[in-house]
């Protein structure tokens, strides 16, 4: 017995069980057929894919999942504010015996690391354009034991290096032409406050004499390189900063350093190539040998 559609009148199929496959009218005689879904399926076989629209287990699951995210977002607020607060990074907060903090870090006997107002002081931007030799120092017995190795005659302090300046200690050499003439030296001070005239000089035995300008104090034996470097930190003249050796490897040189050394002319390599390092103290004999092998144009030693 053929079968009409009771909407379009179509002759309908035996595909054609619940609905007219045309205008998808109801055909079907089931009383629960307009409350099931169906997809129609090949060969003509109808499938019911009624399911609930949720389960139990997965609104569980949700649910699990809504509270792990809450839960990270006020831990994570947390340890925020705290890094904030102690100024320390996230990673410091959540594992403090992760990240080794720079005070604990072992330094020498008898000083310690610079802090971050010596790294304010960008000695480079003091130093002439075309430096020879000159060597940085972080450390006041560092720094008393080169003035002793280049026959310097000094009587200064440990306590008033430490606690009248800051750091670093800087001595820069310009050597003679001939045997006949003595090296330019000059040595930087960077007092705490401005200090009076021949408060460093009466430190230094022989013909020296000190240029006291701000921030800045010179003790040299040559008024021609003493003037140069005076007007190289007013930026009357270009220093070692602006020299394009120099900026090719600034980069290359740590932050924090117990002491560097600059050799930027070949009468510069002459020079250290002469020193008798058997005659040097141990940390600078450890700079120069540094500067030696690195077959740069610097050399330096870290903190220990």
């Amino acid at each position: 017995m053929s079968r009409n559609c009771p909407q379009c009148g179509r002759n309908l199929s035996k595909s054609d069980v619940y609905f007219c496959s045309v205008c998808g009218a109801v055909v079907g005689t089931s009383a629960d057929i307009l409350n099931k879904r169906y997809y129609q399926v090949s060969g003509g076989q109808a499938k019911n894919t009624t399911t609930p629209s949720f389960s139990v287990w997965g609104l569980l699951a949700g649910a699990g999942a809504f509270l792990l995210l809450a839960a990270s977002a006020i831990v994570s607020s947390y340890l925020m504010n705290d890094a904030i607060t102690n100024g320390k990074t996230m990673i410091e907060t959540a594992f403090p015996k992760a990240v080794v903090q720079p005070e604990k870090l072992q330094a020498s006997a008898d000083t310690t690391a610079p802090g971050l107002a010596e790294k304010g002081i960008e000695v480079e931007s003091f130093l002439p354009f075309d430096t020879d030799f000159a060597a940085v120092f972080y450390s006041p017995s560092d720094f008393t034991d080169a003035l002793n190795f280049f026959g310097i005659e000094n009587s200064f302090d440990l306590d008033f290096l430490k606690n009248s300046n800051r750091p670093p200690f800087v001595m820069i050499v310009s050597p003679a032409a001939d045997k006949t003439e003595k090296d330019g030296i000059s040595i930087l001070f960077f007092p705490q406050t401005k200090s009076q005239d021949g408060s460093y000089g009466k430190y230094i035995s022989g013909e020296f004499f000190e240029i006291n300008s701000d921030s800045l104090v010179i003790v040299t034996n040559n008024s021609e390189m003493g003037n140069e470097i005076l007007q190289v930190s007013k930026g009357l003249k270009k220093g070692l900063n602006l020299n394009s050796y120099y900026v090719n490897i600034r980069n290359k040189i740590p932050v924090t350093v117990r002491s560097k050394i600059f050799v930027f002319t070949d009468i510069g390599v002459g020079y250290v190539n002469k020193f008798d390092t058997e005659a040097m103290s141990e940390t600078l004999k450890a700079l120069v040998l540094s500067y030696m092998k690195s077959g740069s144009y610097y050399g330096f030693i870290q903190y220990e």
